[in-house]
């Protein structure tokens, strides 16, 4: 792999960027010489660097532009595929051959690996320069991603691998991030092409979680080597390599042309560094890169009743708008006798509260703007695949004259407890952050209307996480964001066996729905697969209806974000969390 290290005064003379107001510009140096043209050239795609450079260690990223980019160095042992006519976003194969062999009980999954998958070329493979994948190299990748823990995204694999979360804690007392060859029972390479992972609970779709490229597979010698720093250097089996990396200053990934799959369209991908607004919208308007994302103090300024306007617009730009892959909610405790009951009482109670929150009054009470903020409506996150699915039923519905009604339908008329002759108290634990304040304020003013009280417990915000798993209190308040598009990754939040448990993913709800746990089992019994994907609909439509009947949170808000394209770019029809769309870019015909 040639590297190609640029110094960052020459970068920015490159680049064309001056000196901020008051600072000096940086002293010219001579700038490398353009590499020879090559059988990878061709159309080239650009990105603003926004903020901070993509990481480039896929162990140890939590960024989704980071996310983006390492899915074109890496590959993993399954991908996200885009939307097609027939299919919603999906999973498919890539590293690995096919679907895993599950045993019997569903513990023991056994991964065929593709023949002949070559890594990028690097000395550290000697004088062949580089080698074919192993199943060696899946266990030490997986292996690392856990040790590196919350650092990056192996936390989503905690307590799944038989001994991986014992090797994993040990490794990180010693810092040792190192591959090694220590045994763990659950993950291990059976010969130089099948991978033997055994869970501790059935959950096929582990498949979906290992799509993300915080799982991407990296050969022992990036790991041990002389490779250097993996957060500025890369040795992977992707579609691309690294070709160029200036610290904060430019990324450059080249097509590598020995890629066993698919070629992609663009023969380069270029990331670098804009420092104002006026660049972002010049360059975008000159065509030098593809993307930008509109900031709420700027969006005003290009966009004009609800279309793009000036250069942006005349340059073929393309309004995207998204909404956050996550939302904020208000959790009862559902071991309580009281909210937390599933009987009629209980079910009716939990609604009229969630119908009569003004989650306007919540946005604008934490100071935020209602064009960037709004009211979570659905049970599932945007983006998660199947919500778009027939009968997703609403959550989120404020109406406080339909929400007395439905208290008056239960014994608890008036917001009075018929046990005591005195209004309901909901105990609720908070944090003292605005959005939370916010949410108080709120909750209050919807219980005072349906004739109840709120009593309010502070925790500091470094012990609120820890204290979620082990409260009394009737209600607290809590958020999700997904990892991945899979609607596992947001429904593990509701399966009983996560509760009160400390984890990322624990059920703070402490809901326990035998028929909800029976549909999420059998959901998460079945491989990802075109042929099952009818039927993992179905099961998520029924936990969706089953979490609106029962109603174990308060739906509140959402953030939106607003990006102008490229209109001379196809861009795929990606789930947001699949971060493997640029995989998929081309030009338009």
């Amino acid at each position: 792999m040639r590297l190609l290290r640029i110094g960052l005064a020459a970068l920015m003379l490159a680049l064309g960027a001056s000196a901020p107001l008051g600072q000096v510009a940086p002293v010219p140096v001579p700038v490398p010489a353009p590499a020879p043209a090559d059988s990878t050239s061709g159309p080239v795609i650009r990105f603003p660097i926004d903020g901070a450079a993509p990481e480039l260690d896929p162990h140890r990223a939590r960024a989704n532009d980071s996310f983006r980019a390492l899915s074109l160095l890496y590959d993993t042992l399954y991908v996200w595929a885009p939307a097609t006519d027939k299919l919603p976003a999906h999973v498919k194969p890539l590293l690995a051959e096919d679907w895993p062999a599950v045993s019997e009980d569903g513990l023991t999954l056994t991964i065929k690996l593709r023949k002949g998958v070559k890594f990028h070329n690097h000395r550290c493979f000697g004088k062949e320069r580089t080698r074919d994948l192993t199943a060696r190299d899946v266990v030490d990748s997986l292996k690392r991603a856990v040790v590196c823990g919350e650092d990056g995204m192996g936390w989503l694999m905690y307590g799944l691998i038989d001994g991986l979360d014992d090797y994993a804690a040990k490794a990180r007392n010693n810092l040792d991030y190192g591959a090694n060859d220590t045994a763990v029972a659950g993950l291990t390479a059976a010969d130089d092409l099948t991978v033997v992972i055994k869970t501790t609970r059935p959950f096929a779709a582990i498949c979906s979680m290992l799509a993300h490229p915080g799982f991407s597979i990296l050969p022992r010698e990036a790991i041990n080597g002389d490779i250097g720093k993996l957060s500025e250097r890369a040795l992977g089996t992707g579609p691309y390599r690294l070709q160029a990396f200036a610290l904060q200053a430019l990324v450059i990934f080249k097509r590598f042309e020995g890629y066993w799959g698919e070629k992609p369209y663009y023969a380069r991908v270029v990331w670098s560094l804009l420092r104002y607004w006026e660049q972002y919208t010049r360059d975008f308007s000159a065509g030098t890169i593809s993307e930008i994302q509109i900031y709420p103090r700027y969006h005003d300024q290009v966009v004009i009743d609800g279309k793009l306007a000036g250069d942006l617009a005349e340059s073929g730009g393309v309004l995207h708008n998204t909404i956050e892959h996550g939302y904020y909610f208000v959790a009862f405790n559902m071991e309580d006798k009281v909210w937390g009951a599933r009987d009629a009482d209980g079910r009716k109670l939990r609604r009229a509260v969630s119908m009569a929150l003004d989650r306007a009054a919540c946005i604008e009470s934490a100071g935020q703007d209602p064009r960037w903020h709004a009211a979570q409506g659905g049970v599932l996150p945007d983006g998660t695949v199947f919500n778009d699915s027939a009968g997703q039923p609403a959550y989120g519905k404020q109406d406080l004259d339909a929400a007395k009604k439905v208290l008056a339908e239960t014994k608890y008329k008036g917001g009075i407890d018929p046990d005591t002759g005195k209004a309901l108290t909901l105990e609720l634990m908070s944090t003292d952050v605005p959005l939370y304040n916010a949410v108080t304020s709120a909750l209050r003013g919807a219980l005072s209307a349906l004739g109840m009280r709120l009593s309010v417990r502070y925790v500091k915000g470094n012990d609120y996480r820890d204290k979620l798993h082990e409260t009394e209190q009737q209600a607290v308040i809590g958020g999700w964001f997904l990892d991945y598009p899979d609607p596992v990754n947001f429904l593990q939040l509701f399966h009983s066996r996560n509760s009160r448990k400390n984890l990322e993913f624990q059920n703070i709800a402490r809901y326990n729905n035998p028929d909800f746990d029976k549909a999420h089992d059998e959901y998460t019994s079945l491989p990802p697969s075109a042929a099952n994907l009818p039927r993992m609909r179905e099961l998520v439509v029924t936990m969706t209806r089953l979490l609106a009947e029962d109603q174990p949170t308060i739906a509140l808000t959402h953030e939106k974000h607003c990006h102008v394209r490229s209109g001379k770019i196809e861009w795929p029809a990606a789930a947001p969390q699949s971060h493997s769309d640029l995989r998929y870019v081309q030009e338009k015909q």
